[in-house]
C-alpha cells in the first residue's frame, strides 16, 4: 500500500519541487544582492544627495534672478556703431553712408 500512487503522493512532490525552487531563488537572490549592492548603494546615495541638494540650487537660482532685477544697471546699455573709413583714412558717420551693392559705389 505504501507504493501506490495517491492525491497525498502527488502532493507531497509538488511541495518538494517548489520548496526546492523556492531554494534556489533565495539563494539566487543572496547572491545577485551580494554582487550588487555596491551599485545599489551608490544610486541610493547618488538619489539621496540629489533630493537634498535640487531644493538649494533652485532656490540659489531663484535668489540670484531676484537680485538682478532689484538693481538696474544704467550704465550697461552698449550701443554699437559701424566704423566705416574712407580712402584717406578718416571716420564717416555709417547712418549717412550708402553704399550700392551692384556698382560698389560709396555715397554720402
Amino acid at each position: 500500500m505504501q507504493n501506490r500512487i495517491g492525491p497525498i503522493s502527488i502532493i507531497r512532490d509538488r511541495f518538494q519541487w517548489g520548496s526546492y525552487g523556492f531554494v534556489a531563488g533565495i539563494v539566487l537572490g543572496l547572491i545577485l544582492g551580494w554582487f550588487f549592492h555596491g551599485a545599489v548603494g551608490i544610486i541610493l546615495r547618488f538619489g539621496l544627495v540629489a533630493l537634498l541638494l535640487a531644493p538649494l540650487i533652485i532656490l540659489f537660482l531663484v535668489w540670484r534672478r531676484l537680485t538682478d532685477r532689484a538693481q538696474p544697471q544704467e550704465n550697461e546699455m552698449v550701443t554699437r556703431h559701424a566704423v566705416l573709413r574712407d580712402q584717406q583714412g578718416e571716420v564717416i558717420d555709417a547712418d549717412s553712408f550708402v553704399i550700392d551693392a551692384r556698382t560698389e559705389r560709396q555715397e554720402r
